[in-house]
């Protein structure tokens, strides 16, 4: 029956998004106004976990999580997805994969950095910690920058936890088209200090 062949798929496959890595704004030289940087990130699938009193306790332990936080992502069973952290050191995802604990992955995601800091700040704008942009040229042009979404597509065995087949989801997303601006950073920072001295 081709109905219950697609409900079996349904049931055994799901797709997992991740946020994709956005492209860098540039000045007309070439200067870098923002610019991402692939961080890890770390998730439980709290179907997967197979020893709940284990995991709370290494955990929170390697994270620096409270253990009544990391219990309460692992309280809907259904539930497939839940940030643990976010943006970690390199040097605690690899305490984090020493552990190998079922549920417990990690995955890349884009950190955006100002290089100019406030320089053309209102121009440029700023993202959210989706990685969605919020203000300025980033949200204005955020389907460029962001360009498309990664899925990546995981099994399930019989009673409905995540098998992925990789070592924890390493996929790293594609990264957004790149922006290139009039702005000239050398006139713009001529132009503030003139404007912040007239201000005052």
């Amino acid at each position: 029956d081709p109905r219950i062949a697609h409900q079996q798929e349904v049931q055994l496959k799901r797709r997992l998004v991740l946020f994709p890595h956005r492209g860098t704004l540039f000045d007309a030289n070439g200067a870098e106004l923002a610019v991402s940087l692939e961080v890890p990130s770390v998730f439980v699938d709290p179907s997967a976990v197979t020893d709940a009193r284990q995991f709370v306790r290494k955990v929170s332990k390697v994270l620096g999580i409270p253990p009544p936080v990391v219990r309460a992502k692992l309280r809907d069973r259904s539930r497939q997805f839940a940030w643990l952290k976010r943006r970690i050191t390199p040097a605690l995802q690899k305490k984090v994969e020493s552990l190998r604990l079922p549920g417990l992955y990690v995955t890349h995601e884009g950190a955006r950095l100002y290089p100019e800091r406030e320089l053309a700040a209102q121009v440029v704008g700023f993202v959210g910690d989706e990685g969605q942009g919020l203000e300025g040229l980033e949200r204005s042009h955020d389907t460029l920058l962001r360009s498309q979404k990664l899925v990546v597509q995981v099994e399930r065995d019989a009673k409905g936890r995540s098998i992925y087949s990789n070592a924890p989801v390493l996929v790293r997303p594609e990264r957004g088209a790149d922006l290139h601006l009039t702005l000239d950073l050398r006139i713009q920072h001529l132009v503030e200090k003139e404007l912040d001295a007239a201000a005052r």
